[in-house]
């Protein structure tokens, strides 16, 4: 692939992503308002939960890492048969899935609130969520076949597309947990027809599918199985927490409108970074100042995601209020969600960091830290998060969260120090200044904002601009980007 194609498809892929998350919240913001905090709301939750769930772990990403590489590997008449083998068993696969979790309804049930089980249409609701498995496990094997094929633009807004369905769902039609499903089952069917119109489009139109010679054997059927278990480790961190919180008969409902605003800004820094920090760094790896180039990338995500975290966890009840103060969300409802994003958002300097040091490893051709971390995450996330809602409730699984983060920011942070790539996890007295600084300026302002302010969106636009202004100060104490200015402006 040219540079110039390299670049338009990372363009899409990053509009795409950000398209998603912001429709993405928007669906929770909906969803809040029209179900609120009770047991519908749980189980309307959890009826997106477990496909996506599923779909992530086993199919999404495990799908594109086996496939893509095994189509570059064959000729024409050899991939269509591993695409049409593929898509085959794959969605026999995930019929088969949803038939045992439909089986399971009444368990799964009995797990959470007891009131769940007793609400209309549940059986059928759920019913109707899980035949929605076979259709996104179609749309991840042809995910992988337009990834090979340069067709970027389906795949990059296909959870787009799917929210779009399912905002469409709740603001037009009646409430009900049935219907929601409904709106489950067709944002999951346009999906997948609109897959397969870029399917079409490339050309790849038969008269009947080609399925020999016979290319789904062991050694594809290996690669896909330890892609699974690499791809259940990086997910789980994601869903565990909710697995916690419905065994502990707690309201996921409440949980998951305070994760899901704690996982936007994290996850949207997370992809700004792989888009446009990788290239950067493989790009410097050979170059004389590799080193003040990962001191100045680190410390520059460091004081952003500080300077961000604070600003937001200042303005947690407010964000809420703008957010979730809607429909059948009560005052109560809203003020606690605004305490638990303020708890929760401040995994995203361990988010940041850690996808900042993943980077630089891959761009040095290092990925088993990487793995360690993601393996030791998965392993202690259900533990931690247990002990965060016996102690504490729902703000312990949040707080403990943010303790997970912590695990792979070390890890990483000594094996890129070990090797030479990158500084330590605090190298010396300049992270402080940095902090300090920006804290300094942050503090006072926000309280002002927070008093003299009145309103729920200009209390969340005037932090927006304290944390420029405190992100300036911390800035002016960060070495190595005083150091890389001064070059540019002498070389202009």
């Amino acid at each position: 692939m040219h540079l110039k194609s390299l670049f338009s498809a990372s363009i899409i892929v990053a509009a795409g992503t950000l398209a998603g998350r912001l429709l993405g919240l928007l669906r929770e913001m909906l969803l809040a308002s029209q179900f609120g905090v009770g047991s519908s709301a749980d189980m309307a939750i959890v009826l997106l939960i477990i496909p996506d769930f599923i779909t992530s772990a086993l199919i999404l990403g495990p799908a594109g890492a086996t496939l893509i590489p095994a189509f570059a590997a064959r000729d024409h008449r050899r991939i269509l048969a591993l695409f049409w083998q593929a898509l085959l068993a794959g969605t026999a696969a995930f019929i088969v899935i949803a038939l045992l979790l439909f089986l399971q309804v009444d368990h799964l049930s009995a797990l959470m609130n007891p009131d769940v089980a007793a609400l209309p249409h549940v059986t059928f609701a759920f019913f109707l969520a899980m035949c929605s498995l076979p259709m996104s496990a179609a749309t991840s094997i042809l995910t992988a076949y337009l990834q090979y094929r340069g067709r970027f633009v389906a795949p990059a807004f296909a959870n787009a597309v799917f929210n779009v369905i399912i905002i469409l769902t709740l603001w037009f039609a009646p409430a009900g947990l049935a219907v929601f499903a409904v709106g489950i089952l067709v944002a999951g069917l346009v999906r997948l027809l609109a897959h397969i119109g870029s399917f079409l489009r490339a050309g790849d139109t038969f008269s009947k599918p080609e399925f020999s010679p016979w290319e789904l054997r062991a050694p594809i059927l290996k690669t896909y199985g330890i892609t699974a278990a690499s791809s259940i480790f990086n997910v789980l961190p994601f869903y565990a927490p909710y697995m916690v919180i419905a065994y502990m008969g707690s309201s996921v409902a409440l949980f998951n409108y305070a994760f899901k605003l704690v996982l936007l800004p994290g996850l949207l820094f997370q992809s700004l970074v792989q888009m446009v920090l990788l290239p950067w760094l493989v790009r410097i790896r050979s170059g004389s100042d590799t080193i003040n180039s990962h001191a100045l990338t680190l410390q520059l995500c460091w004081i952003v995601s500080w300077v961000t975290t604070l600003s937001l966890s200042l303005v947690g009840p407010s964000l809420a209020m703008l957010c979730f103060g809607y429909g059948k969300m009560t005052a109560e409802d809203i003020a606690q969600v605004g305490g638990l994003f303020s708890i929760g958002v401040w995994a995203m300097p361990g988010m940041v960091l850690t996808s900042v040091r993943q980077q630089i490893l891959y761009a040095n051709e290092r990925t088993g830290a990487a793995l360690v971390s993601s393996a030791l995450q998965a392993v202690l996330v259900i533990p931690l998060c247990w002990l965060g809602e016996r102690f504490i409730g729902t703000s312990g699984v949040l707080a403990a969260y943010v303790v997970l983060q912590l695990f792979p920011v070390c890890i990483l942070a000594r094996e890129g120090h070990k090797r030479g790539l990158s500084h330590g996890l605090f190298p010396s007295w300049n992270y402080g200044r940095m902090t300090l600084a920006a804290t300094v300026v942050l503090l006072p302002l926000a309280w002002v904002a927070q008093w003299f302010v009145l309103g729920a969106l200009a209390n969340v636009v005037v932090a927006m601009l304290i944390g420029l202004v405190s992100l300036g100060a911390g800035l002016l104490f960060c070495e190595p980007l005083k150091t890389w200015a001064l070059q540019q402006v002498k070389r202009a």
